[in-house]
């Protein structure tokens, strides 16, 4: 089976507020996740403040398994949006993930990639 260059996108869900005391719960558990996923992996998340895709992530990790190159872009900002792009030119395949709140911008985004990389996946 040949390798392949895989992307895959993660576009965070909106914030929604938490109240006192589960906000200080929260905050607490994803700090503990933070030490036990650098402890496991060995690096921390860039940006720790949004919310990883666990299923992307366990995706991610077995197509590296296999042997395929994969991408992983958490997409937020327009940073992200110049990242996307360039990502995209060299993927032969693009997967995304997302919440119902977003999924619009998901078509949008599939629709950019195909435009960027017709042969693409």
């Amino acid at each position: 089976m040949p390798r392949c260059s895989v992307l895959l996108v993660d576009l965070p869900s909106y914030s929604v507020p938490i109240t006192s005391p589960y906000r200080e719960l929260l905050e607490r558990r994803l700090k503990a996740e933070a030490i036990l996923r650098k402890q496991r992996l060995g690096f921390a998340l860039t940006r720790p403040s949004l919310s990883y895709s666990r299923g992307l992530l366990l995706i991610a990790a077995y197509l590296e398994q296999k042997g395929h190159r994969v991408q992983y872009l958490m997409y937020s900002d327009l940073k992200d949006a110049r990242k996307f792009a360039s990502l995209c030119a060299e993927a032969d395949v693009i997967g995304f993930t997302a919440m119902t709140p977003v999924v619009q911008q998901v078509y949008a985004l599939c629709g950019q990639a195909k435009v960027l990389n017709p042969s693409a996946l």
